[in-house]
């Protein structure tokens, strides 16, 4: 019983401890990591007792939140993860992300998700060669994909693609603008729409079965995600930040599609 007791007691002296240490950092993500970021900041919060406030949306908003959080004082409690090429442009001369730290966390390549009735009735199994996609794409009765507007990486990308391939005009004209990746995955699965376009990474965490494949080698994009901290940023911050580069943090990256340099 004493034993019992004892043992209570440095429980209880424990859970003290970590309570008033525990802080709250805001994540400030590009929706492409939800899923391998979930399971990375639910291990560190119960690893830490640090609590995690998430927000996911596309790249250009997750790094528009960041901003906010700066302007209201609360970059020391703030990560970002979004692309590498909005990093650099942002931390260039001049820029808003200036002396913080940038890391990558890893790749994903855009990529075509069909429903599974589409796919069942399409006539070819794959989109390699830009033909094959550009037969898919008229073949298709409902297309999604994200919001350029709202920063949007594939869905800036796709515009280009559809306008190069000459048929902007008839792919738009049945196309439905999602708010991110996870949205126009979520018409994908529902069958709302036939095809989605978005990171093999969302498609992948979604449901491998709904990929047709990544685009032709010749209209290829390749996402760099990184993360960001500021110079001032608080040890949860940057222990947060480790912890998509630990072991664990990248089996968790690579599980959901994410390329994590080796």
């Amino acid at each position: 019983m004493r034993n019992v007791t004892k043992l209570l007691e440095i429980s209880l002296v424990w859970l003290v401890v970590t309570c008033a240490h525990a802080d709250t950092v805001s994540l400030y993500a590009a929706a492409g990591v939800k899923a391998p970021a979930e399971e990375i900041i639910q291990a560190f919060e119960l690893r830490t007792g640090h609590q995690v406030r998430r927000h996911y949306d596309t790249a250009g908003v997750a790094e528009t939140q960041m901003m906010a959080a700066m302007k209201q004082g609360q970059l020391a409690s703030s990560l970002l993860i979004t692309t590498q090429v909005r990093i650099d442009k942002a931390s260039a001369a001049g820029g808003v992300l200036q002396g913080g730290q940038a890391r990558v966390v890893g790749d994903t390549l855009a990529g075509v998700a069909i429903s599974k009735a589409f796919g069942t009735a399409l006539s070819h199994t794959g989109i390699g060669l830009v033909a094959d996609l550009k037969r898919t794409l008229l073949a298709a009765k409902r297309i999604a994909f994200s919001d350029p507007a709202r920063g949007a990486t594939v869905g800036v990308h796709f515009v280009q693609v559809i306008e190069r391939l000459g048929i902007k005009d008839a792919v738009l004209a049945k196309s439905r603008v999602a708010k991110d990746g996870i949205e126009t995955m979520k018409w994908v699965a529902s069958g709302e729409v036939d095809i989605g376009i978005t990171q093999m990474s969302e498609i992948l965490q979604t449901d491998p079965a709904l990929l047709l494949g990544a685009f032709p080698p010749e209209l290829e994009l390749a996402t760099r995600y990184s993360s960001w901290v500021g110079a001032d940023a608080s040890p949860a911050v940057r222990e947060l930040a480790a912890a998509f580069a630990t072991q664990s943090g990248r089996a968790a990256l690579h599980k959901h599609g994410i390329r994590v340099e080796p």
